[in-house]
């Protein structure tokens, strides 16, 4: 039997590493799309195909993409010093594949997008794939402009996901988190009660694989998320336990935080690359509500979560411990 081929952009990554450990675990023929100077060191030695190539060139994506069957774009760029950098990773980048990916024949293209291109609910309603989008950021303004050129000039299938915030092994954002409650702090930004819907890793790539098997996702988005509302508090609580740690509450007043995100605004203005926390960070941070329903896909692509929060932040915690990253 033909096995399937795939290629994944940004497949070094928190997500695309976990893709593609997964993908060659299912037997799938695959090719890793990086950059020139990205570390490999996580997916090298599976067997499977490393392209290195500039995303600038049509010509260098062209020799990527070409014989294979679907295409996962994971590249992205979630923090940026200007609005035109954020474009031309998250929007430019999905212009320039769509087109090499419809000459070389591609059959599917599954773009992994963000909460962020949606905005915040109002309140503690789920949001869902109907309803207007309303980014608050640039990172989610880029991430929305890709998803509307493919949905308005692609002319093979394609399945956008939508993951709302995504924790797991390799990954390095939550991994701050961790490490301040292993020393027995919880940081709750602002005096106000935030809510979050969440995905582990393994379950977005379950969807995605779901997203890209299934004709019925053709031309269709689909949040990602395991279903439930948590609070922040709730989730800390539950890093609290899984790491078996007793930790005090320190909030942070939402003026100092700003405070500090427009430091940090001025000082990477010199430094190479972005801080975590700035002004952009900031605006997502405030918001209440960050939440979505995963409705859709559950009754379109049969999706179901299959982990827990607790046992997939046990997970994550025995991972980030073996790797010497705690």
């Amino acid at each position: 039997m033909k096995k399937t081929k795939v290629c994944i952009t940004g497949a070094n990554g928190f997500v695309g590493t976990n893709l593609t450990k997964e993908l060659v675990d299912r037997d799938y023929t695959v090719t890793c799309i990086v950059r020139k100077t990205s570390d490999i060191s996580f997916i090298e030695d599976l067997p499977l195909k490393i392209m290195r190539v500039d995303y600038d060139s049509a010509d260098s994506l062209q020799k990527a993409l070409q014989d294979n069957d679907y295409l996962f774009h994971l590249a992205a760029r979630v923090r940026a010093k200007s609005k035109e950098e954020f474009s031309a990773a998250n929007y430019e980048l999905t212009k320039r594949l769509l087109k090499v990916a419809e000459k070389v024949n591609v059959k599917k293209f599954i773009f992994l997008s963000s909460q962020a291109a949606v905005g915040p609910a109002k309140d503690i309603h789920l949001k869902t794939e109907k309803e207007n989008c309303c980014p608050i950021s640039l990172y989610g303004k880029s991430k929305l402009k890709a998803e509307k050129f493919l949905q308005d000039k692609a002319k093979i299938p394609y399945t956008i996901i939508r993951s709302v915030s995504v924790f797991g092994p390799y990954d390095t954002d939550f991994l701050t988190v961790f490490k301040m409650v292993k020393y027995g702090i919880k940081v709750k930004c602002g005096f106000k009660e935030k809510f979050i819907s969440l995905i582990y890793v393994k379950d977005l790539v379950k969807l995605l694989i779901l997203a890209a098997k299934n004709k019925k996702a053709d031309g269709e988005i689909f949040f990602a998320s395991d279903g439930q509302t948590y609070s922040r508090q709730y989730f800390l609580d539950e890093i609290a336990s899984a790491m078996n740690k007793s930790t005090v509450n320190i909030p942070v007043p939402m003026p100092i935080l700003y405070s500090t995100a427009l430091w940090n605004e001025i000082k990477q203005n010199f430094a190479d690359k972005p801080y975590i926390l700035n002004l952009e960070k900031a605006k997502e941070i405030k918001e209440r509500f960050w939440l979505c329903s995963n409705e859709k896909a559950q009754r379109i692509l049969d999706f179901k979560p299959d982990y827990s929060l607790f046992l997939a932040l046990k997970e994550t915690y025995q991972w980030y411990k073996e790797e010497k990253w705690l």
